[in-house]
């Protein structure tokens, strides 16, 4: 059985996102050498819950999207945040319509964790 005290855990789990982040969007480290982007779809894998002990018994989380305007200057245009399941499906929109995000602010986006409709492959498009 997995045994970790509750910091332990949450660093892994960031840890674990922030991996998956960085290695399921190479397009974004590339547009940061080539320039501006005009318009990009980002696939975010979100894990709803996780899987612990020999028998692979899943252990519900809280999942949080949260989308940074990194640039100093220019504000960024969200024109859609859609959530789907392992299966591909559809499952619900957040943004019914373009959404500004200035520059350097940030927005999130939550699944509670008595929500696991996702899945174990939930993600956002």
């Amino acid at each position: 059985m997995l045994n970790l005290q509750k910091k332990d855990f949450v660093s892994l789990i960031l840890c674990l996102l922030l991996v998956d982040m960085v290695f399921s969007s190479p397009s974004l480290a590339s547009s940061a050498i080539t320039g501006l982007v005009k318009k990009q779809s980002v696939y975010v894998a979100i894990y709803s819950h996780i899987y612990h002990g020999n028998k692979e018994k899943p252990f519900d989380l809280a999942a949080t999207l949260s989308i940074r305007n990194t640039d100093l200057h220019k504000n960024i245009r969200l024109l859609s945040v859609d959530y789907f399941d392992s299966k591909g499906s559809f499952l619900r929109k957040y943004v019914d319509k373009p959404t500004a995000l200035k520059s350097l602010a940030t927005t999130r986006y939550v699944i509670k964790s008595s929500d696991t409709s996702g899945g174990s492959g939930a993600k956002f498009l």
